[in-house]
């Protein structure tokens, strides 16, 4: 490009020599101009000083780029205000640039000139994970921490380690190719460590970042000791008071010790506490730990990153033991037999820590009455001292007592040896609880008509032909001594037509089989006691004319799926007999019908089907069908869109990129059109759900959504919402697994019958489900995993090796393997790790 002639310019020589022009940036010399950065908008300026009034003939500038080549950008070349000319160049496209500066044809001194120009960089949006304030790091173990650029724009990292060495400290900064950096540091010596982070040449915020690294402390031979003593009979800390313990570290061979630190979690609650630490000497550390919510806590314990061989140390905190608010449910003053054991519950949901304790004795063998029961269930009169201790020679053993222990609900158990009065004291932490001790009957084996059964297969029939048998089976064999007293009455003519026999066992049969028509009533006892059931009631009739019924009502037709369908029988002059009414399903399934008189000649039958299937109905008198028996009955089912329901209750998240799938069932909600329609969660945005029906009466309904958002679906049948309609459902980021990011020293060493862990960061992972799988001696070992308080996106996984050797931790996210996995663990064995 040439330079414009200034005016009135003179010729210089025509040799000229290109060394004699000055080349410099403003305030800039040449060398700093080469093999610089700028970034894409910047203007870059260059002043070429010559004495030459003419040099616009003689000076000129073209650019290369290494990606554009030549037919790239262009330089400006402009007269200076002075002597001289200024060169601007001001690309606009990211690349490394080649400026030539040329004295005719030839180039001056220092060129081509080399200048790197990249997009606009914002150091301020990079971010590090891992390496957060107060974490503590051991000799040799890895530090790993995540540096993330994706929003800081266009730039060069650098990660400058510093801090004091025994050796090469080994560092390593991994690009995972999408904008983020994993950093693997190996400290050897002990000390404060930093990190200094640039990008783009610019500090980023937080740099330089700090570590404490601590010297490595065999913890195998560290002692802990528990100071104080639980005030609770069941060895648990009552709320209020403080658990102690003693870390004694006197047998460490260290210059100086790393800090003690705690980790506590509560098993059945979210209740935070955190434990305070004092060190009384150089080896020894005091921890106190006072809980404010009753629960069970488990405290770690850990010098640096290692976890002491005794972690975690379980300790139960209680509400102090209120016996008054225990409850004692079941525990009836009588009704109880030597034959059965005494059963009953003490719930103690909110009678804080204690040990319940049940004492039973016998008080007396005598009752109320004067009466005492001997073992053969006889009663004999006793005149003195109802409630006089027994006296018997040989004394009745103590019951033995059994309790069982569900949670706050204790169930006890004892068997009494002998009849009597018994005395219950229930304590709880020593202390009676309401109305203890209980005074409770104990009887022996008495007369009990309750325990008399009815067996026959027409006992509860009522309509008899005379001449028909009635036959009954009366089962005393529990009812305990005693005599089966029986009355009957009716037109008995004759003894043979009501016979009862003794059949053995305790076992009674009998016979009625009158001659006569009409009513008759059996009434039976024993031991002067009603039998349950009694008396039976059962009518004999002569011959009758089912021609004669009349049946009306829309029951016997049609019926609706879930309604009460009805009809009338008509029995006037068909003669006594009974009335029966049976409705089955194609299956032969069968469907209760209710029959009630309303009237001497008159019933109502109803009944309820729940299939929508053809039902066959017989009615019959006197055990034969009336005319038009059996009927053949329609079933419709109704419209009832409270019947259309989801598949699985609820419409389920769902990844973006993926339709949303669900089946709506309405076959029971009768003859409708379902409709689906999604809302986005601001509510300006609808879409329509695509439907096909299915085989087995279920509509598959689909939703295309275009964006990860809350969404609400309303589905209607006939322009009814459904039940649970409508209904809530999120799409969610597809899983991203080379976003998820391991650390800690449990993913590279441990050793047998010590705790090993790391922490798993899911923060930019999306959507997904972690999977975490151990390869190794006898098939691995398993782990645990919980979210951490704190931060409920990083995950602590816990394990606890039982054998040495060489182990494979796979880690996946969404069922893909995360960057570095699988991870290679050495476990050393116990006599390994003590002889180092």
């Amino acid at each position: 490009m040439s330079a414009p002639v200034a005016p009135n310019a003179q010729r210089v020589q025509s040799a000229v020599d290109a060394c004699a022009a000055a080349l410099r940036g403003l305030s800039t010399a040449a060398d700093d101009i080469n093999e610089q950065n700028y970034r894409i908008g910047q203007t870059v300026e260059i002043k070429v000083n010559t004495s030459a009034d003419d040099a616009g003939e003689h000076l000129k500038c073209m650019v290369t780029g290494d990606v554009q080549g030549d037919s790239c950008e262009q330089a400006d070349l402009s007269a200076a205000e002075t002597e001289g000319w200024i060169v601007r160049f001001a690309p606009s496209v990211e690349d490394t640039y080649s400026l030539c500066v040329k004295w005719d044809e030839r180039h001056i001194s220092g060129s081509p000139f080399r200048m790197c120009f990249r997009g606009a960089s914002e150091p301020d949006k990079v971010i590090v994970r891992g390496i957060e304030e107060g974490v503590r790091w051991t000799v040799s173990h890895p530090v790993y921490f995540k540096v993330d650029t994706r929003a800081a724009g266009k730039g060069q990292l650098i990660v400058r380690s510093s801090g004091p060495t025994q050796g090469i400290p080994k560092f390593d900064l991994h690009d995972n190719g999408d904008g983020t950096y994993k950093a693997t540091y190996i400290p050897s010596a002990e000390g404060e460590h930093s990190f200094d982070i640039t990008y783009a040449d610019q500090s980023i915020p937080g740099s330089p970042f700090k570590i404490h690294v601590d010297a490595e402390v065999d913890v195998s031979c560290i002692r802990v000791q528990e100071l104080t003593i639980p005030e609770a009979v069941d060895g648990s800390y009552i709320i209020g008071q403080a658990a102690e313990l003693l870390v004694d570290a006197s047998a460490c061979n260290l210059h100086s010790m790393p800090p003690l630190s705690t980790r506590v979690s509560a098993v059945t609650s979210d209740s935070q506490c955190q434990a305070l630490v004092t060190q009384v000497s150089d080896r020894a550390f005091r921890v106190r730990l006072q809980p404010a919510e009753p629960d069970t806590y488990l405290l770690g314990l850990f010098f640096g990153t290692e976890a002491l061989p005794s972690n975690p140390h379980r300790l139960t905190f209680g509400r102090a033991p209120e016996a008054s608010h225990c409850q004692v449910l079941g525990l009836f003053p009588d009704g109880w037999l030597t034959t059965q054991p005494v059963s009953f519950h003490v719930a103690t949901g909110e009678a804080g820590v204690g040990r319940l304790t049940v004492d039973v004795s016998l008080v007396s063998q005598r009752f109320d009455d004067g009466s005492s029961l001997g073992a053969n269930g006889s009663l004999s009169p006793h005149s003195v001292g109802s409630h006089s201790p027994a006296t018997s020679p040989s004394q009745p053993p103590v019951p033995e007592v059994n309790i069982e222990k569900d949670g706050n609900l204790y169930t006890v158990s004892f068997r009494p040896s002998v009849p009597g009065y018994y005395n219950i004291g229930i304590r709880w932490a020593d202390r009676h609880v309401p109305a203890s001790p209980f005074r409770i009957a104990v009887a022996g084996h008495r007369p009990d008509a309750s325990q008399c059964h009815l067996v026959g297969s027409n006992i509860h029939q009522q309509y008899f032909k005379v001449g028909e048998r009635y036959s009954v089976i009366v089962n005393c064999e529990r009812a305990g001594p005693g005599q089966l007293q029986v009355n009957v009455t009716g037109a008995i003519v004759d003894d043979s037509e009501f016979v009862v026999n003794d059949i053995g066992d305790g076992c009674y049969e009998l016979d009625l089989c009158p001659s006569q028509p009409g009513d008759y009533t059996l009434d039976l006892g024993w031991a002067d006691s009603p039998i349950p059931g009694c008396p039976l009631r059962m009518y004999f009739a002569n011959d009758v004319d089912v021609r004669k019924c009349l049946l009306e009502g829309a029951g016997l037709a049609h019926a609706e799926v879930g309604k009460r369908a009805e009809f009338l029988v008509h029995t006037r002059g068909t003669g006594l007999a009974p009335l029966s009414a049976t409705l089955a399903d194609e299956k032969g399934r069968p469907v209760p019908v209710e029959v009630v008189q309303t009237a001497p000649s008159t019933h109502r039958c109803a009944y309820s089907v729940n299939s929508q299937t053809h039902h066959t109905l017989h009615v019959r008198y006197g055990n034969v069908d009336v005319p038009g028996s059996p009927f053949r009955v329609s079933v419709s089912q109704p419209f009832a869109p409270e019947r259309c329901k989801i598949v699985g209750g609820r419409v389920k998240d769902c990844i973006l990129g993926k339709p949303v799938q669900f089946y709506v069932e309405s076959k029971e909600a009768g003859p409708g059109n379902l409709t689906v329609e999604a809302l986005s969660g601001d509510g300006k945005k609808r879409f329509k759900g695509h439907l096909s029906q299915t085989v087995n009466g279920k509509t598959l309904c689909r939703l295309n959504l275009p964006a990860v958002d809350r969404y609400t679906t309303r589905i209607k049948y006939d322009g009814v919402d459904i039940a649970g309609s409508p209904f809530k459902f999120r799409i969610l980021q597809p899983p991203k697994p080379s976003m998820v990011m391991a650390f800690g020293q449990g993913l590279s060493s441990c050793m047998v019958g010590q705790s090993g862990d790391f922490i798993v960061d899911v923060t930019d992972a999306g959507s997904g489900m972690l999977g975490i799988r151990v390869q190794g001696p006898r098939g691995g070992f398993k782990v645990d995993t919980t979210r951490l308080a704190s931060n409920d996106k990083q995950i602590l996984v816990q394990y606890n090796p039982l054998e040495g050797g060489e182990y494979k931790i796979h880690i996946t996210w969404a069922d893909e393997p995360i960057p570095g996995s699988p991870f290679l663990l050495h476990v050393d064995s116990l006599e390994h790790g003590l002889s180092v």
